[in-house]
């Protein structure tokens, strides 16, 4: 390499790095700004965040009641009552798994008990978020799974507590049982419930049907223009269709009510 060619390399090296723009750095002041800017955003989010998370624990957790509530009331349905909270404790052991239970680690406490002669609803309440939100549609719940059993139960309690079953006729039907009947003369998610003495009958709202299975795998349908009931007996602790004879006996557990 000659010196010219030396040179002249060493001419075009400075001419690239003259070429190439000076890089500047941010100033103290500008990152302080970023920084403030960044804690303002964090001291808003960070609470709806945790808000968030909460609400989602909230939800998840009365979800996980329902359906443990559910189940529950079911699983008793039409059996000798089980209220204590001992007995949901071992029935929560046996078909609830750790995953199922309060995602805020709070611990779940069955109720039910009577105030002022009146049957109170029966819940499931967690240490950490209370009872379930939302007002019932009746002082025994929502829906068949929840008013059947706690209606059944009333009738057992009955029982226990006299020695005779409640009468069957007019409002005696209802108060002796500890209820009230204007909270019984309109359908509940589409059905009627009347109690009389050791049994429970349901019958369809007007324009609704019951679906229901026996136990030989037929199926059987009541509309409501039939005027026909579902009846729980205490007696033997079976739902029958229609009338209370052997060859109705139904799988109560698979009622639904259609339109």
């Amino acid at each position: 390499m000659t010196k010219r060619d030396a040179y002249r390399r060493r001419g075009d090296a400075d001419i690239m790095q003259y070429d190439k723009p000076h890089l500047k750095g941010f100033t103290l002041l500008e990152i302080i700004v970023v920084l403030l800017i960044l804690t303002l955003l964090m001291a808003f989010a960070v609470p709806v965040l945790l808000g968030f998370v909460n609400e989602t624990k909230t939800n998840l957790c009365q979800a996980t009641r329902r359906d443990m509530q559910r189940l529950y009331r079911t699983s008793v349905l039409g059996k000798e009552a089980i209220i204590s909270n001992i007995d949901f404790e071992l029935f929560a052991q046996k078909n609830w798994s750790n995953e199922k239970q309060c995602p805020a680690r709070g611990v779940y406490t069955y109720i039910a008990s009577l105030e002022n002669g009146n049957i109170i609803m029966t819940e499931i309440s967690c240490s950490e978020h209370g009872v379930l939100k939302g007002s019932a549609m009746s002082p025994l719940g929502n829906n068949f799974q929840e008013i059947a059993p706690a209606m059944i139960i009333a009738i057992q309690q009955r029982f226990s507590s006299k020695g005779s079953y409640g009468r069957n006729w007019g409002d005696y039907a209802y108060t002796d049982i500890g209820l009230n009947p204007a909270d019984w003369s309109t359908p509940i998610d589409h059905i009627y419930y009347k109690p009389g003495g050791a049994t429970l009958s349901i019958r369809p709202e007007a324009g609704y049907a019951f679906l229901v299975e026996d136990y030989v795998g037929g199926s059987r349908k009541m509309p409501a223009s039939y005027n026909w009931n579902i009846t729980y007996n205490d007696l033997d602790k079976n739902w029958y269709f229609h009338t209370i004879d052997p060859s109705n006996i139904i799988n109560i557990t698979t009622l639904k009510v259609v339109k």
